[in-house]
Parts: structure tokens; sequence; C-alpha cells
């Protein structure tokens, strides 16, 4: 079975700026208010999957295969 690479690259971007944000909290606006941090992260996600989308790394396919125990 083929997927295309668009679910697991949008997990893959969500966790590596979630682990960024909380490893180093000071690059990323710590002392501002809750709203200007969550619009900063959520554009950070935006912009990078924007970039994805664009250049069309989002539909190269890889094969699925199930692993029965």
């Amino acid at each position: 079975m083929y997927w295309k690479l668009r679910i697991p690259l949008f997990l893959l971007v969500l966790g590596t700026i979630s682990g960024l944000v909380q490893q180093y909290p000071k690059v990323f606006l710590v002392y501002t208010n809750y709203f200007i941090r969550s619009a900063v992260f959520i554009g950070l996600i935006g912009i990078i999957f924007s970039i994805l989308e664009m250049t069309k790394m989002n539909e190269k396919k890889f094969i699925l295969r199930s692993v029965l125990f």
C-alpha cells in the first residue's frame, strides 16, 4: 500500500518544533504573553508546512508495510 508523505511530514514538523520550543524557550519569545507565543508557534509550523507543500515534498509516496508479531 502506498501513502503520500503529507501526514507523516506534518507530524514530524509538529513534533520537531514542539521539542525545540520546549528545549530552547528563550529563543521563541519566552517573555511575551501567551497569545503571541501561540501565534509564533502556529506561524512556524505553517511556514514550514507551506515550504514542504511548495516544493512538492509531500507528494512523494512511500510503501506502508504492516508488521505482525
